[in-house]
């Protein structure tokens, strides 16, 4: 029951967010349509993502893998997406460590205006690893959790792992999740 509890509410936080961004292209768009002083390329990109998440929901997770249904909305918002490592096969790592890779995705092309998103998975004896950078436009200032970041901390956290989030000389998100007793090496 809880396992069925955990995968609804992440439904329900994926839908609100689908909702958020819908909503946000909306407004957007009206805004755009009112006054040509707005510039297009955001109305565009904000537009590329929305069909990225939406493909990426509708796409049947009993079909794909989620590596290959990120790759389907990366490829589908113009972005190049290069995996080292192998994801790991401990569940709530992959299941994190897949949800971190959306929402690297969602703000690669938000906020960077990105076109490659770079992953790179590790683990040691001890934990599993993963590495988000991009080649997009560099903070500069310090990265705000918001509803995103701010969840995957919280769920990263629950499962007893560690959340990095560094945004000089480059954004990078670096999350560690503990190997089970049976992992262990």
């Amino acid at each position: 029951n809880v396992d069925k509890l955990t995968r609804e509410k992440e439904r329900l936080e994926t839908k609100a967010h689908i909702h958020r961004e819908l909503g946000q292209t909306l407004l957007t768009t009206r805004r755009y349509l009112r006054s040509e002083n707005d510039n297009p390329q955001e109305l565009l990109n904000m537009l590329k993502r929305n069909i990225a998440m939406l493909r990426m929901e509708a796409e049947s997770p009993k079909n794909d893998k989620p590596i290959v249904m990120l790759m389907k909305a990366a490829h589908s918002a113009g972005i190049d997406v290069l995996i080292t490592g192998q994801m790991p096969k401990q569940e709530d790592a992959n299941r994190l460590f897949f949800e971190a890779a959306t929402e690297a995705l969602t703000n690669a092309v938000r906020h960077a205006d990105a076109k490659t998103l770079r992953i790179a998975f590790s683990e040691d004896n001890t934990a599993y690893s993963v590495w988000f950078t991009n080649d997009g436009s560099k903070p500069q200032k310090k990265t705000v959790e918001g509803g995103g970041l701010g969840s995957l901390r919280l769920k990263t956290e629950q499962i007893g792992g560690t959340m990095e989030v560094l945004y000089q000389p480059e954004f990078a998100l670096k999350l560690t999740v503990l190997k089970k007793r049976g992992d262990i090496l």
